[in-house]
C-alpha cells in the first residue's frame, strides 16, 4: 500500500507540467503508466496470497482504483501521442526494465469470483458444439469444414486466391484502358484522312 501512496504523490500535477510541451508530458505520463503497471501487479499478487476477507476487500478496492487510473493515464498518452501505439522503449531503458514489464493479465480474483459463471458458459459452449451438425464429405475431396473450423492453412490459401483474382482483374482493366487509349490516339491521327470528323466522333463514342 505504500507504493500506492508514493504513486499518488507522484501523480499530482505540479507547476512544471503547466504549459509543458507534448514531449515532456509524454515522458511524464509514460513513467506514470509503467509505475501503475508495477503497482497493479504487486497488488494483484498481494490479493491472490491473502485469504482474510476484510484484507481482500481493502486490497481489491485499491486494486480497482489503480486499474481505473491506469486506463486514464493510457488515454492521456494516446491523446498526446495522437496514436493508439505508444513506444515505452526509452523509459524502459532508463528504468532498466524489460518489455515483459508492460504485459498485463486479468486479475485472478475476477476469475475466482466468476468461477460458477465461467463454468456454466463452458458447459453451454460444449452443448452447442455437440448439437452442431457434422460436416459432410465433398466429392472425393476432404471434408468441408464450417467457417468457425477453418484452420490457418486454409485461411491463407483463401486469402491468396482472392488476392490473385483481384490482381488479375486489375491487370485486365489496366490493359483495357491502354488499348482504349491507343485506339483513341490512332483515330485522332486519322482526322483529316478518309475518315470524316463526324465518323471519328461516332467511333470514339462506341469505344468509350
Amino acid at each position: 500500500m505504500r507504493d500506492v501512496l508514493d504513486l499518488l504523490e507522484l501523480d499530482q500535477p505540479g507547476d512544471e507540467l503547466k504549459g509543458a510541451k507534448d514531449d515532456v508530458l509524454i515522458n511524464h505520463f509514460s513513467y506514470l503508466y509503467i509505475r501503475y503497471i508495477q503497482c497493479y501487479k504487486n497488488l494483484e499478487d498481494c490479493m491472490h496470497q491473502h485469504v482474510h476477507p476484510q484484507k481482500r476487500m481493502a486490497i481489491k478496492s485499491a486494486l480497482e482504483s489503480v486499474m481505473g487510473r491506469l486506463l486514464e493515464v493510457k488515454f492521456l498518452l494516446m491523446q498526446f501521442c495522437k496514436s493508439s501505439i505508444i513506444s515505452f522503449d526509452d523509459i524502459l531503458v532508463d528504468l532498466k526494465l524489460t518489455p515483459e514489464t508492460l504485459e498485463l493479465q486479468a486479475p485472478r480474483y475476477d476469475v475466482d469470483e466468476r468461477e460458477q459463471e465461467l463454468s456454466l458458459r463452458q458447459k453451454l459452449w460444449k452443448s452447442f458444439d455437440a448439437q452442431r451438425p457434422a460436416p459432410e464429405a465433398g466429392d472425393g475431396g476432404p471434408q468441408s469444414s464450417l467457417p468457425g473450423q477453418m484452420n490457418m492453412d486454409d485461411a491463407l490459401r483463401m486469402i491468396q486466391r482472392n488476392e490473385r483474382g483481384r490482381q488479375g482483374r486489375a491487370r485486365s482493366d489496366f490493359m483495357k484502358d491502354i488499348r482504349r487509349q491507343e485506339e483513341k490516339e490512332k483515330l485522332g491521327d486519322a482526322v483529316g484522312s478518309d475518315i470524316s470528323e463526324e465518323g471519328v466522333k461516332v467511333v470514339l463514342v462506341q469505344i468509350s
